[in-house]
């Protein structure tokens, strides 16, 4: 147990600062990816749920009723 508490404070604070950067590219490419997953669930959203002609079903089933009735 004391082996693993001395290598951490045996690291150069050159060596903790090398890894800031690395650290910052990888919460970049997080953040990225979450947002595109944040805009494709938006637009999924959008598309599903707005009122729109292709998405209203008076306007798609009221078609096929009057097709079934005659």
């Amino acid at each position: 147990m004391s082996e693993a508490k001395s290598d951490n404070e045996n690291q150069s604070p050159e060596h903790v600062e090398a890894a800031s950067p690395l650290k910052f590219r990888a919460m970049l490419m997080w953040n990225l990816i979450l947002g595109i997953y944040l805009f494709l669930l938006i637009i999924i959203g959008y598309i599903a749920f707005w009122d729109q002609d292709f998405n209203n079903p008076k306007n798609t089933i009221g078609e096929y009723v009057a097709i079934i009735n005659e």
